[in-house]
């Protein structure tokens, strides 16, 4: 077992994120509103999308 941060081997960084996306936006505005904030924690953290 490792321990994070001591034994752990670093981990290389995220460069793309793929998603499947749906043809309509939904009925539930919890879901619209998570995908936007995950929109901005991914320019923030510099992570490209790859939709389809």
């Amino acid at each position: 077992m490792t321990t994070p941060g001591r034994d752990a081997a670093p981990r290389p960084h995220m460069r793309n994120l793929s998603v499947f996306c749906g043809s309509s936006p939904g009925t539930n505005p919890a879901i619209a509103d998570a995908t936007v904030a995950l929109g901005h924690a991914m320019v923030a953290a510099d992570i490209g999308l790859v939709y389809g």
